[in-house]
């Protein structure tokens, strides 16, 4: 997933939104599409481990894509909270050396 969130245009959260989607619709079309079992001739031949399979790694990307998203809210919330930080201590500080003055 390093993919998305790297190089010169970073996927968005729409983006990311979007392409969750994707892999949702992707999932439920191999579930329906790729039976169970195949009979050819006298064999029957199970399918189900390879749509596992297939199915699975959407599902892996999907957790991934998650993982992202929360990665990028806890940095985006560490940085808001930083900057809060930093303007309310030069509110503090405004009010502090405007109380020396009036003193």
């Amino acid at each position: 997933m390093k993919s998305l969130d790297e190089g010169d245009t970073p996927i968005t959260a729409e983006g990311l939104k979007n392409d969750m989607n994707e892999h949702r619709k992707e999932e439920e079309r191999l579930r329906r599409e790729i039976p169970e079992f195949v009979n050819v001739s006298i064999f029957q031949i199970n399918c189900k481990d390879i749509r596992n399979l297939y199915v699975g790694k959407h599902s892996q990307i999907i957790d991934k894509e998650v993982k992202l998203i929360a990665q990028k809210a806890k940095e985006l919330n560490y940085n808001l909270s930083t900057k809060f930080d930093e303007i309310n201590e030069r509110i503090q500080s405004s009010q502090e050396h405007r109380g020396t003055y009036r003193d």
